[in-house]
């Protein structure tokens, strides 16, 4: 008898297991499915009509975000209990059912003011570029953002005095300024940490990026008729050092800030200034840092730009307002900011928790999805072109630490150069 109960028993227990198991699965999934959206964040610095637009926006969601998370939890302690035997089970779907209608509707409300926003901060003139290519990876994590917006406050300060210390050393050494000057075809200052070593090198083996004629080959007569070189001026600042440790120098592009300051003090420096002084460029390319000093140099009338390129800007993605300026006041025609999106320097901080890969590719993807609905950059602003390499970061930094190569060959792809 006790035998013939407990078989009854499991037999019984047998067949409630799948429909539990069934219960259990479909409960999961119900729950599983009630995940709440998230809003992107408001950068600091847009536009003030938007910023307190989709603040009003974000403000209004986040109360209807809170009456469904609510809700939520109120249903997760109703339903979790319940069997599919249970008499309460057909309703307690028909709330979830009705719960989910809900999310639904609210999800797209906050995926249509996600979407605006981000098309908002792609646009946006009054936003540091920086913060654009930056807000792709962090519109969500609030504690990065932060910290973010942290380092480019001490990014900004730097640059701040390395240009006082820049003006206060021109003011020291230059001279009575020449209303005549001897005009270039190209002119290139590198890096202030790009050692004196690699101008002769690089001489010998780039080639402009724009004709496709090797600086080496480039005519250096003075054409006295009409005050014309064609030839080219590479300059760069920095003294050699012995013993230079490859790696070292491949540091400063990887997370990497020099504590050091510009100096145009040293008796290397000045003469390499000597070969830009009182120059005429119808093209300056100014490579990393060395475009601070391409600035200071025309504000202070030392040399005359008509078109400024700069190359791996470590901090032009901070400097559009004065950059922007030289235009305003006609002291050069066009200014283009080329950007390697994998360039360490571009970044300013290393955000360890976000990588580098990750930052750019997230960048692209919104940059494609809003290439069709950005304006067209007039001629008299700044024009920035994002560029990213193919290949292996770790093995360009080896071959080409300060990505100098790589910048010319992406200019040269881009005017179609080979």
């Amino acid at each position: 008898m006790l035998k013939t109960k407990t078989n009854i028993l499991s037999k019984i227990t047998l067949m409630l297991i799948p429909f539990l198991l069934i219960f259990t699965l479909n409960y999961a999934q119900n729950t599983d499915e009630l995940a709440l959206p998230s809003l992107n964040l408001i950068p600091n610095g847009i536009v003030k009509n938007n910023y307190l637009l989709y603040s009003d926006k974000s403000g209004k969601l986040k109360i209807e975000l809170g009456k469904l998370m609510e809700e939520k939890k109120m249903l997760i302690l109703k339903c979790k209990s319940l069997t599919a035997a249970a008499p309460d089970d057909k309703k307690c779907q028909t709330e979830i059912t009705n719960f989910k209608a809900g999310l639904n509707l609210l999800t797209l409300k906050i995926n249509l003011f996600n979407s605006e926003l981000e098309e908002i901060v792609y646009n946006d003139p009054a936003l540091d570029k920086i913060s654009i290519i930056t807000y792709y990876t962090l519109k969500k994590d609030q504690k990065l953002w932060d910290e973010f917006q942290k380092n480019m406050s001490i990014a900004k300060k730097k640059l701040d005095k390395d240009k006082i210390i820049i003006e206060q050393e021109l003011t020291k050494i230059k001279s009575t300024k020449q209303k005549t000057k001897t005009r270039y075809n190209e002119g290139v200052i590198l890096s202030m940490y790009t050692e004196q070593l690699s101008n002769a090198g690089l001489k010998d083996s780039l080639e402009s990026p724009f004709t496709g004629i090797p600086y080496n080959q480039m005519n250096t007569q003075n054409n006295s008729s009409n005050n014309i070189d064609s030839g080219v001026v590479i300059v760069s600042f920095v003294i050699p050092k012995e013993d230079i440790d490859p790696l070292e120098v491949a540091s400063r592009r990887d997370n990497y800030i020099p504590t050091e300051n510009f100096s145009l003090s040293s008796p290397q420096a000045k003469a390499e200034l000597n070969k830009l002084k009182y120059k005429s460029f119808n093209r300056l390319i100014a490579h990393s840092n060395g475009a601070t000093v391409a600035e200071c140099l025309l504000n202070n009338s030392l040399i005359e730009v008509s078109e400024l390129n700069i190359i791996g800007g470590e901090k032009s993605l901070i400097n559009g307002k004065s950059l922007q300026q030289l235009l305003d006041n006609g002291t050069v025609q066009k200014i283009v900011v080329w950007v390697k999106l994998d360039d360490p320097a571009v970044w300013i901080t290393n955000l360890k928790s976000k990588s580098i890969d990750d930052r750019t590719q997230n960048f692209i993807s919104y940059k494609i999805k809003n290439a069709n609905n950005k304006k067209e950059v007039k001629k008299t602003e700044v024009e920035y072109k994002f560029i990213l390499n193919k290949g292996s970061l770790a093995t360009l930094n080896k071959i080409d630490s300060q990505f100098i190569v790589s910048y010319f060959k992406e200019i040269a792809n881009e005017f179609k150069i080979k």
